[in-house]
């Protein structure tokens, strides 16, 4: 949903108005992006294969996720480490 939203926000002010890019970036991530940061995630991934960036997309598209998520057991298993001092 959020991804939807998403696209749909940033398509119309990117092709028909003169909204700077810092407005454009307000709108996006800003108010978008916090209803869901994965929408932020799609889009950058999106832009960096309309770009014509296809490795650095998959890359990103892949690696974002396998880190996060490793980042979240390493994160437990230091606090766990932590707690039997």
């Amino acid at each position: 949903m959020g991804a939807f939203a998403m696209g749909a926000a940033v398509e119309p002010f990117t092709l028909k108005t003169s909204i700077p890019p810092t407005g454009r970036l307000f709108l996006a991530t800003g108010i978008t992006g916090g209803f869901t940061t994965f929408s932020t995630y799609a889009l950058e991934i999106g832009l960096l294969y309309k770009c014509g960036e296809m490795g650095i997309a998959i890359f990103y598209g892949l690696s974002s996720p396998v880190c996060g998520i490793a980042a979240v057991f390493i994160g437990i298993a230091l606090v766990r480490h932590l707690e039997t001092y």
